[in-house]
């Protein structure tokens, strides 16, 4: 029988030709499937790829328990990027399934994005651009004392890992004081890094005035900014999400954005995606927007292509994943 690899991601659109290299040394198939919704496995169309498939590289499209079933020879799936909230990962063990996501995916464009934002935030660039670009020369449309010197301005992030670690290193010579909280905290890596270790989330939401968000999305994390915590926030601080998009509850943070509960905020990513537009955020001038694009790079995509081509070779060829997200059932798997 031949091995099948399949293929299934908006990444791979246009061509397969990083996965064709991966895999030229093989007699195994490459088998592409048209991306679709994130329900489009779960609607049973794509029934016949799925069971034909030893393995399967794929992007957002959701793998829970039923699909998984239908997953009758597929040894190893691998998620282009670093969340697997779309994958229900002990449905893929309990079947032998062994998931791989690339977990350094975008930490260097991620924490740019992040920086980037803070800086946006804090130097209020976007209401003087839109300002300008209606034609109005105005240094005054934002008065000085809204403007927050980034040099004497607490940043606070919560979550620590790699993407954390990594705003908070290119964030430390800007401002004045960056403060992290984290259940798992490195506080070796912080304290070589000049972050000052909180143990209480409430403080660091009180003492920053941008927050920036680095936690994985799941059960515990949906939904986890919510009024509560907004409430716990400075009135003169900023929201900076970068991670998911459901971690933050949109409509809380509307009205404590349209109640002056909070200056402003960055997202790169929505409750919903695509984003509905619609949505009541996209009518605020104090709130920046980019389209889940703060992973994208000329060297990113391509270097994660590659590698969940080559972890999804190495379980194939009975070599063990370099970033395994589960722990299958080996009994199904041989």
């Amino acid at each position: 029988m031949v091995t099948r690899v399949g293929i299934c991601s908006l990444l791979n659109d246009n061509d397969i030709e990083i996965e064709k290299e991966v895999f030229s040394d093989t007699d195994f198939e490459l088998v592409r499937e048209p991306y679709g919704p994130e329900h489009t496995f779960q609607e049973g169309k794509r029934d016949d790829f799925l069971a034909s498939v030893d393995g399967l590289i794929m992007a957002n499209t959701l793998v829970d328990r039923d699909v998984a079933k239908r997953m009758s020879r597929c040894k190893v799936i691998a998620r282009h990027g670093q969340g697997v909230d779309n994958l229900d990962l002990e449905a893929c063990a309990d079947e032998g399934i062994q998931v791989c996501n690339m977990a350094a995916f975008g930490v260097d464009e991620v924490s740019d994005h992040a920086v980037m934002f803070a800086m946006i935030l804090l130097k209020q660039f976007h209401t003087y651009y839109l300002d300008v670009r209606k034609g109005n020369w105005n240094v005054e449309k934002v008065p000085a004392w809204d403007l927050k010197k980034i040099g004497a301005a607490t940043l606070g992030l919560v979550g620590f890992g790699r993407i954390g670690q990594e705003t908070a290193r290119k964030a430390y010579q800007m401002f004045g004081r960056i403060v992290a909280h984290d259940p798992c905290m490195d506080k070796e890596k912080a304290e070589a890094l000049g972050v000052e270790t909180v143990d209480s989330l409430d403080e660091v939401l009180g003492r920053s005035d941008v927050v920036s968000v680095h936690i994985p999305l799941n059960k515990h994390t949906r939904g986890f900014f919510d009024k509560s915590l907004f409430a716990k926030m400075k009135p003169e601080a900023y929201l900076v999400n970068t991670s998911r998009g459901p971690i933050v509850n949109g409509r809380d943070l509307y009205e404590a954005l349209i109640t002056g509960q909070l200056a402003g905020a960055a997202l790169d990513v929505m409750e919903q995606e695509p984003a509905n537009m619609d949505d009541p955020l996209f009518s605020l001038e104090n709130v920046v927007f980019t389209p889940h694009s703060a992973f994208r790079s000329d060297k990113s995509l391509p270097e994660l292509r590659r590698h969940c081509a080559m972890e999804v070779k190495r379980v194939l060829t009975g070599q063990p994943p370099a970033s395994p997200a589960n722990s299958p059932d080996e009994k199904k798997r041989s």
